[in-house]
């Protein structure tokens, strides 16, 4: 099939703006399509191919909001935004952050005495569930079968007991996670666990020591006369392995909106959708900028907020609109959002997936070079 001139350039210019982003029309997503291949769109003279050099002159990053909880401890979350990247990098990096950035949880639990209600493994599933503040970069491994030391071993104990005061009120009957002791000597159970340490874990542990990152998290509910006395262990691990050792409440990221304006509007239909968008959004938010004045009068792309997205989206429905403006979203461009459990700040957890990333690519440039 031959096509002119002017229909093989406006062609190319479809196909080079489905390579750059998706477009969101009002009854579905055109341009889905992620290249996998570098000649995915050879037909707009364009390359995915990609080298490191590339990647290192093209490649940003940019932290855009930090939110840290009141009191400092407990969840944190940072929202970064990368460009000039692919969905296999930023989905590594997620998986990353999910499955393979350690951090310390509790393993082994040794009752002395369990006389509520809650089951001897139930109580030892929940206290592993526990985020514990003990900076995994301190700490080693611990293999099978190897002996416990303040290097790879952390001890905590918990005893509680329930009683009524001369007042006959209950006391101590909500058994919390501030009752779990750090113990930098090790056990003192040492004959049962062998895990009483000849080191203190103090300076190890480093300012603050190692505690439970939440105070008030309900491990069980006691009567009078029930108690609880036991000692929980910690150990490395990752999200691999089991859940409570993931550094991460959650990380996502989506791909990054904008709003586009397909053809120059005539004055009168600049001020017309400005002052749409300003009567749903309010002066000052709407997702355009009006600029210029009389027949000079145009619109300009202002600031994309979360709320304006779908209202853009569903301008399409509008004939008037339909061929003026569309929402699309950058294929390249991602904003990616960590919300730490509290064992470390978001950044660092960043900060550790992108060396597990890095010496991955460097094991694996070692095997091609030796092959």
């Amino acid at each position: 099939m031959c096509c002119g001139g002017g229909g093989g350039a406006a062609a190319a210019a479809a196909l080079e703006g489905a390579a750059r982003a998706v477009v969101c029309g009002p009854e579905g997503n055109r341009g889905t399509h992620f290249p996998t291949s570098a000649h995915t769109f050879a037909g707009a003279g364009l390359s995915n191919a990609e080298s490191a050099a590339d990647f290192r002159e093209r490649f940003g990053l940019k932290v855009t909001d930090v939110k840290v909880e009141a009191g400092g401890g407990g969840e944190s979350a940072m929202t970064f935004e990368m460009w000039n990247v692919s969905p296999a990098f930023a989905n590594a990096l997620r998986r990353l952050l999910l499955s393979e950035v350690p951090t310390l949880a509790i393993e082994h639990v040794f009752f002395r005495n369990n006389t509520s209600i809650v089951h001897d493994e139930v109580l030892a599933h929940r206290l592993g569930l526990v985020p514990i503040r003990a900076d995994p970069r301190r700490f080693a491994d611990r293999e099978r079968g190897e002996k416990a030391d303040h290097t790879n071993t952390v001890v905590f104990q918990l005893t509680a007991k329930c009683e009524r005061d001369a007042d006959r009120e209950e006391q101590g009957k909500s058994v919390h996670s501030k009752s779990l002791e750090w113990l930098p000597l090790g056990s003192r159970l040492e004959a049962e666990t062998g895990a009483a340490f000849d080191t203190d874990q103090t300076d190890l542990a480093g300012e603050g020591g190692c505690a439970p990152v939440h105070q008030d998290i309900l491990l069980a509910k006691l009567r009078p006369g029930q108690e609880i006395d036991l000692e929980a262990h910690c150990v490395r691990g990752t999200g691999a392995e089991h859940a409570k050792w993931s550094p991460v409440a959650t990380a996502w990221y989506r791909l990054k909106p904008e709003v586009h304006l397909k053809r120059k509007l005539s004055p009168g239909d600049a001020e017309d959708l400005f002052k749409l968008a300003e009567d749903r959004f309010g002066k000052g938010k709407a997702p355009f900028r009006l600029e210029g004045s009389g027949k000079s009068r145009h619109l300009a792309l202002g600031e994309v907020r979360p709320e304006c997205l779908e209202w853009v989206r569903d301008l399409g429905r509008e004939p008037r609109w339909a061929d003026a403006v569309e929402l699309r979203k950058v294929k390249n461009h991602f904003i990616f959002t960590i919300e730490s459990t509290g064992v470390l700040p978001p950044w660092e957890l960043l900060k550790e997936a992108l060396r597990i990333l890095s010496a991955k690519c460097t094991r694996v440039s070692a095997l091609v070079e030796s092959v």
